[in-house]
């Protein structure tokens, strides 16, 4: 986009100073963009207002949020004082249903990137299962699993799968026959998600290094037939959300926010 410089506003918190360093040592670097300055919030913030005025004067093309606290309240903030800077990063409130009506509509028609499952993306029976469950029995937040929910959820069917293999939790046994678990779940007769895991030796083609124990989600090169890594999501005036990109995952059509026409 032509951006060469950025400023992290990031909440102080042990996972925003975790991601503000990926982004400064690693991240911003390789893509060639100068971090100008980083801005630690309390999380308890209510007023951004200065920090936002702060990160314009810093002259930086973009801000880069890492915000797993309260992100709502920033987002409806970024929007009701407009900010004429870009903003991307992690905003973990933008994962969740509530998001829209968290935010009192300014939510409405965002979108961004997530692991899937999220929000709006089509479930196969299985996952679909599990939601149906999960719903049933709570009715607090989040209405819908985070995609770390799934994570967990189908995790721990492999966790046990692979003791009942090794006779028991047995760190030998067990961690050699977990290496192993390997689920494939189809939507419509086609690969739709898969947790698996990398292993120790093996070496991911397209970076050319190892992921150890790192969770895989790709089926086969080359890696378009199963789940993607990532979708776009948008919310739309009704507070229903739907991946709007690729188009083969799209469960809705991308729309103009109203609030940006304004």
């Amino acid at each position: 986009m032509g951006w060469d410089s950025v400023i992290i506003m990031q909440e102080d918190t042990a996972f925003g100073g975790a991601i503000a360093g990926l982004v400064t040592e690693a991240l911003a670097p390789n893509a060639g963009i100068e971090v100008v300055d980083t801005i630690v919030y309390d999380i308890t913030t209510n007023d951004f207002a200065p920090i936002f005025s702060k990160a314009q004067q810093s002259g930086a093309d973009f801000i880069y949020l890492v915000s797993s606290v309260n992100s709502q309240v920033v987002s409806s903030q970024y929007v009701k004082l407009q900010v004429p800077m870009g903003m991307t990063g992690v905003n973990v409130a933008a994962l969740g249903q509530e998001f829209w009506e968290d935010t009192g509509g300014a939510g409405g028609g965002i979108s961004t990137l997530s692991p899937v499952p999220s929000v709006g993306f089509k479930l196969d029976p299985v996952s679909q299962a599990f939601v149906d469950t999960y719903q049933a029995k709570y009715d607090s937040r989040p209405v819908v699993p985070h995609f770390n929910g799934f994570n967990a959820y189908h995790g721990l069917k492999q966790a046990m799968a692979a003791a009942e293999e090794a006779g028991g939790f047995n760190n030998d046994t067990w961690v050699t026959a977990m290496e192993k678990q390997d689920i494939k779940l189809d939507l419509e007769g086609e690969p739709w998600l898969r947790y698996a895991f990398w292993g120790n030796d093996e070496v991911e083609p397209r970076t050319g290094r190892t992921y150890p124990h790192n969770a895989r989600f790709d089926i086969t090169e080359p890696y378009e037939d199963g789940s993607p890594s990532m979708v776009v999501i948008q919310w739309y005036e009704d507070g229903s959300a739907a991946v709007v990109y690729p188009e083969k995952y799209a469960t809705g059509e991308f729309t103009v926010p109203s609030w940006i026409k304004k």
